[in-house]
């Protein structure tokens, strides 16, 4: 249980040689309510090229009602695997920036949730998401990138960005997850 903080409950910085992963695992993770904070989970730019993985799973992020968290999970330039995580109280749950790679399974928003997952105009790395729902959360995904996707306000069982083919990825998401897809390019 982290808790009572008013600006990030937990800060990953300045990784030169450390750990390649951390797991966080059966998490609570509530910010103060007596001011807003900044992050649950804050990872400054560890890796330049997304080396650093942070595994979050089975866990639980929130702000309070009167002073949402801005950020449940901000994180730039690494990468990021999430399991079952829950949202509520936060503008945005992720927050994703710079090249790192991320797969998100049962990500969930709830109340007073604006975005589940927020993509900066400077993102280029790779989002994979699968049973993600905004669960009562305004927006599943808020894409800034120019030409980006824009806002997804629906829910969308699998969704995939970056530049792995469609065909490659759905057959990926069978090896992997068993989860059967039809690539868009099918119906071109």
């Amino acid at each position: 249980l982290v808790q009572n903080f008013r600006t990030y409950g937990v800060r990953f910085q300045n990784g030169y040689g450390g750990a390649a992963l951390c797991k966080i695992s059966d998490c609570e993770i509530f910010a103060s309510t007596a001011a807003a904070a900044t992050a649950g989970i804050r990872v400054d730019q560890i890796s330049f090229v997304g080396n650093f993985m942070l595994y979050v799973e089975h866990s639980t992020i929130a702000g309070a009602s009167a002073f949402p968290m801005a950020k449940g999970i901000d994180i730039v330039n690494d990468s990021l695997h999430c399991n079952n995580v829950h949202f509520e109280d936060v503008t945005t749950g992720i927050y994703l920036d710079g090249v790192g790679n991320h797969v998100l399974i049962g990500v969930t928003g709830g109340p007073g949730v604006t975005n589940v997952v927020e993509i900066a105009s400077t993102f280029t790395g790779t989002l994979t998401m699968l049973g993600c729902f905004r669960a009562g959360a305004t927006n599943l995904l808020v894409d800034n990138r120019t030409k980006g996707l824009g806002t997804v306000t629906w829910d969308a069982p699998a969704f995939r960005i970056g530049d792995e083919p469609d065909v490659e990825f759905v057959q990926r998401l069978t090896r992997q997850h068993g989860v059967a897809a039809i690539p868009v390019s099918a119906f071109n």
